[in-house]
């Protein structure tokens, strides 16, 4: 197998990690990643990222990254996956896009990325780098995917559990503070950077750092807030952000995740199940009130009135399949 093999259609982004283009072979379509081997990305860190998608194979899709092939050329290593159309940067969707999102497409998103990242902790390995901008969503289906594993460990890769990597405004205070990470605190690490994403999501890509790490200027006084933050200033906070009952209700979503005490921090199946008890609340705050919901209908009644509004959802053409690291958003490897 090589490179050559595979035709170059476009680029789809530049970053720390190396190149990312849509390639054809025998008239199907892939994602080409080009890592360069480096001092600083050894091949033994990469074969990690390998080893980690490996494990996400089986079942993948939608809410993983699908590895199709993987080989080294010459001072490179090359990862192949599946290309399924019509998936963009959340990141990007939210920095163009934000006024599409309403309250019931918000929902099932947050819905879906909480089952994605529940299937990624099961498989026993926790991501470490999660961001909008590791997260690909397809705006009509509402469905979404994590990429990017090339900073994942493994439940008993201490070592790895204990590098410090990641993007600075999503990063867990028990990160910053250098404790003893395991792969239970490390499973609340990825939960806190899912909140911080969250808060994207609902209130816009600028509101954490407008609000939660105000003045700052740099990587090192961002980390060094995130080091003092307490639950008054993260309570503070949200407090800032609840104008109105949905935005309360988004709060009441990603409060649990935002706990400053990782041992008091919810969990994947802890969200997912406060998702679905807020799921009436939701149907009654939007509905006529003569018109009676039992609560085990209002989840299903939110993906169809979900998808419903997604139809209209359109995407201008500078919104990109993949965003660029920059700024505060760019990864510590």
């Amino acid at each position: 197998m090589s490179l050559s093999s595979y035709t170059k259609i476009r680029d789809l982004g530049k970053g720390t990690y190396g190149l990312v283009w849509l390639a054809e072979k025998n008239n199907e379509l892939y994602v080409v990643k080009q890592v360069e081997i480096t001092e600083k990305n050894t091949f033994l860190e990469i074969v990690m990222e390998k080893i980690a998608l490996d494990r996400m194979k089986k079942d993948c899709f939608p809410y993983l990254l699908c590895l199709h092939d993987f080989f080294k050329s010459k001072n490179q290593v090359v990862f192949i996956f599946n290309y399924f159309p019509d998936f963009y940067s959340l990141e990007e969707l939210i920095l163009k896009e934000f006024e599409q999102f309403d309250i019931f497409i918000r929902y099932v998103i947050m819905k879906n990325l909480l089952i994605g990242l529940h299937e990624i902790h099961s498989r026993k390995f926790v991501h470490k780098d999660i961001k909008s901008g590791n997260i690909l969503l397809n705006p009509t289906t509402l469905l979404t995917t994590y990429i990017d594993f090339g900073m994942a460990c493994f439940h008993q890769n201490v070592p790895c559990l204990n590098s410090f990597t990641g993007t600075p405004k999503y990063v867990a205070p028990e990160l910053v503070k250098k404790e003893n990470i395991t792969f239970e605190i490390g499973k609340k690490i990825d939960i806190w950077a899912l909140g911080i994403t969250f808060i994207e999501l609902c209130f816009g890509s600028g509101t954490v750092l407008e609000y939660l790490f105000i003045g700052t200027k740099s990587v090192n006084d961002v980390l060094n807030m995130i080091k003092d933050l307490d639950q008054e200033t993260i309570n503070g906070f949200l407090e800032t952000l609840n104008k109105n009952d949905e935005s309360n209700f988004y709060i009441e979503i990603i409060r649990p995740m935002l706990i400053v005490d990782w041992k008091k921090r919810t969990s994947t199946y802890q969200a997912l199940t406060h998702l679905y008890d807020l799921s009436n609340r939701l149907i009654n705050m939007t509905k006529p009130k003569d018109i009676p919901i039992k609560k085990d209908e209002a989840p299903e009644m939110i993906d169809k009135l979900a998808l419903y509004m997604a139809k209209s959802f359109k995407i201008d053409k500078s919104v990109k399949i993949l965003s660029s690291e920059r700024g505060l958003n760019k990864t510590i490897r």
